[in-house]
């Protein structure tokens, strides 16, 4: 059962962000991680199926097992059963939905249940999920200014009090609607709100409405067929880049709340919460870190019958897993960090550390936290500067490096992993593609740091593009696209900047061509075409010659599988510039020791587990993300080839996948399995030759950038600018120097 109106609001009221990112404080409850953890079973029929949490009350749940199934050579999200499961029982019963394979179901208090389909039409069932009744959603109209009469177009959540259904989604004319349905299914009122609604259940059944646009809490009155305002939401609670979702409240607290990114600014590790309202006074009840939870994705949490909580998560291996958590006499430590040698890693931004997640499962001696410096300090410049005097200072014993490391390097307070290759027994320099070591070896020969992947840049074989034919490819996508990405003059320079190699600013050899032609063709260029928003992003071009094909793509990002024209049409150009053939874009979790840690060790077998050859397989084999690995090359040899799904030698199951190029009426389908053997080797060739150009450094690019703008918005002429960037930017190449 695909969640058709998807799990909650939040996903959608995520377009509009509070400013604030903390409200009222937030205090420790009494009983704070007072919990005792137990797991419950959950009924399975396949062995190769997904379980997915679909509903829940404080008596029972819902969850389906699916799984992706080969259809006619399409890749189908199939439902295989749907069962029902008792929190007092700890059973789950096989039931069968009364809709259509692809449905949603919602509780209703009082034992009915809703279903909704995927044509929007509602069904209200009872206890032995006979039909009572059922509307098409898409066919209740009402007033509406703007166009005379409307209707709901999409729906993101439903809930129910028992006596009234309430539908929250968006009209045709992109506002946000919330429906209020009798148990007949006969429309009792309409509301509206630019910003859109977010359905709170609080306790005793009750649904409140609140409108994201400034958090306002309304509750609807029968007999006057209105909302009454109730106050407000606290600006924390609003911020949906932290809620994660909502719950209802128990007989303490009106209702809870949990988080998804809380960011704690004193110590930089980010911690998240179930957090009970009560009165407007938010208490935390537990935190995620100490339940065992944080390396889980949270599906939902409900309140049992009593002073618990059920929580439906996803693992970090892909494993559903339902927890009950009941009040315990002592304080509950699920985090695993127990007795082991805690360490810390930091880094300006949260990595995706699914590797280290996994380490601190099934280390038995060492654990280790993310400490996020972006979280702590707002200007970039000041997080820098604490990260590297951590590092430098012992407090760290990993670093996150982010392209960042030129300092660290010259200082030398990045240890030489020269001496993690001599005492490794899972890997050596010679498992690793050329390249990628040379890009983290310094010049004394010392190799810095070592990371998982990459994501890949860059133009291909036989030809250059210069800043003076973008508007020849520009011309080559129509009138109504654009390879830019029409978010204004300032995003596009920006893109262009980044890789652009020594072409602008050549620090090596102390040159600036800013005021060269090809430079200032490029400025005005953007210029006019930042003030032509009526065209659409196209990221994939038309052939120039019928051969060559200009993009601006990510060539590892899975929408996209742009690499493939790339790999079997060798004089495919890529528009970013200034690279001599393929290059690495980014360096993903760049990892480094610091040299005066004192759990060098740790690291040395963070890396050892990291690379070991399943583990590396499983988590850096899916879709374009290009390894580091030479072995795992060779098995894309196979990915390329395939024609039907297969298990790899690890025992991983690859699903068949068709490579798409483009978007809407300009795609392309290439099957896989289509490419001949010799095009296999062709692309497992070319990709073990990436090279990586190293990125501007960010104080030439913000030089360029600032001085751009005002030329952008019309406050200095063309020559000013270039004058203004040459002579900055000849000031900071005398301050970098040394």
């Amino acid at each position: 059962m695909k969640k058709y109106i998807f799990t909650t609001v939040l996903c959608i009221a995520t377009i509009w962000m509070s400013a604030c990112a903390s409200g009222k404080k937030i205090y420790e409850s009494e009983k704070m991680n007072a919990y005792e953890r137990t797991e419950c079973f959950l009924t399975m029929e396949y062995a190769d199926t997904c379980i997915d949490a679909l509903e829940s009350t404080d008596e029972k749940a819902l969850y389906c097992e699916s799984r992706f199934e080969d259809i006619d050579g399409i890749t189908t999200y199939v439902v295989k059963n749907t069962y029902e499961y008792d929190y007092e029982t700890g059973k789950a019963e096989k039931i069968e939905s009364f809709t259509a394979e692809n449905y949603s179901p919602f509780y209703v208090p009082g034992g009915k249940i809703l279903e909704l389909d995927i044509d929007k039409n509602l069904y209200v069932l009872d206890e032995q999920r006979q039909l009572i009744t059922k509307v098409n959603l898409t066919e209740l109209t009402f007033p509406n200014q703007a166009s005379g009469k409307s209707s709901i177009n999409y729906i993101f959540d439903i809930k129910s009090d028992g006596n009234y259904v309430y539908v929250n989604g968006q009209n045709n004319d992109g506002q946000g609607i919330v429906l209020v349905l009798n148990l007949d299914l006969q429309g009792k009122a309409f509301f509206l709100a630019d910003s859109g609604w977010t359905l709170v259940p609080m306790r005793e059944n009750k649904v409140k409405l609140v409108d994201n646009k400034d958090g306002s809490l309304y509750g609807y009155k029968e007999e006057r067929n209105k909302l009454d305002k109730e106050g407000k939401l606290p600006k924390n609670v609003m911020d949906f880049s932290v809620t994660r979702g909502f719950c209802p409240g128990n007989a303490e607290y009106d209702y809870f709340y949990y988080t998804n990114g809380y960011k704690n600014e004193d110590s930089g590790i980010r911690e998240d919460y179930l957090i009970g309202v009560k009165g407007g006074r938010q208490e935390k009840i537990f935190d995620f870190t100490a339940m065992g939870i944080a390396d889980c994705y949270v599906m939902n949490i409900t309140p049992d019958t009593q002073e618990g909580f059920y929580v439906w998560a996803i693992a970090s291996e892909e494993k559903t897993v339902l927890y009950h958590f009941t009040p315990s006499e002592t304080v509950g430590d699920y985090s695993g960090k127990a007795g082991k040698v805690c360490c810390k890693i930091g880094g300006l931004w949260p990595a995706n550390n699914l590797y280290i997640e996994e380490f601190n499962k099934q280390s038995e001696d060492y654990y280790f936290e993310m400490v996020v410096y972006g979280d702590m300090y707002e200007d970039r410049d000041i997080a820098i500067t604490h990260l590297f005097l951590d590092c430098q200072d012992g407090k760290l014993d990993g670093i996150l490096l982010d392209d960042i490391e030129d300092e660290l390097v010259k200082n030398d307070a990045l240890y030489d992993l020269e001496n993690y290759f001599a005492q490794s027994k899972v890997v050596s320099k010679d498992c690793f593609i050329t390249h990628y070591l040379e890009s983290v070896t310094d010049e004394k020969g010392r190799i810095y740091a070592l990371y998982p992947d990459f994501k890949a840049f860059g133009y291909a074989y036989d030809k250059e593009i210069d800043f003076s034919d973008l508007m020849q490819y520009e011309s080559l996508c129509g009138e109504s696209n654009s390879f830019l990405s029409t978010q204004g003059a300032g995003v596009d320079l920006a893109w262009l900047l980044e890789y652009s190699g020594n072409r602008i600013v050549d620090e090596e050899n102390k040159e600036i061509h800013v005021k060269e032609e090809a430079f200032r063709s490029m400025l005005q260029f953007l210029k006019i075409q930042s003030t032509d928003q009526h065209k659409n992003f196209d990221p994939v071009m038309q052939y120039c010659e019928g051969e060559s094909c200009a993009t601006r793509a990510n060539l590892s990002e899975p929408s996209d599988y742009l690499y493939f024209n790339e790999l079997f049409h060798k004089n495919a150009v890529f528009s970013n510039v200034g690279a001599d053939g393929l290059i690495i874009g980014s360096r993903e979790g760049l990892l480094g020791v610091c040299s005066k840690s004192e759990n060098k060790e740790a690291l040395f077998a963070l890396y050892d587990f990291l690379y070991e050859p399943e583990n590396y397989h499983n988590f850096f084999s899916w879709g374009m993300i290009m390894p580091v690995i030479r072995e795992e090359y060779e098995l894309r040899k196979d990915y390329f080839l395939a024609t039907e799904a297969y298990e790899d030698k690890y025992g991983k199951y690859n699903r068949k996948y068709d490579f798409q190029i483009g978007m809407g009426a300009a795609e392309v389908i290439i099957p896989v399995g289509s490419i001949s053997e010799d095009e296999a080797e062709a692309a497992v060739t070319a990709l073990q030759e990436v090279k990586y150009v190293k990125p501007m450094k960010a104080a030439y690019e913000n030089i360029i950038r600032e001085e751009a703008e005002a030329y952008f918005t019309g406050n200095q002429d063309l020559d000013r600018a270039c004058d203004n960037m040459e002579n900055r930017l000849r000031l900071a190449l005398e301050e970098n120097k040394d």
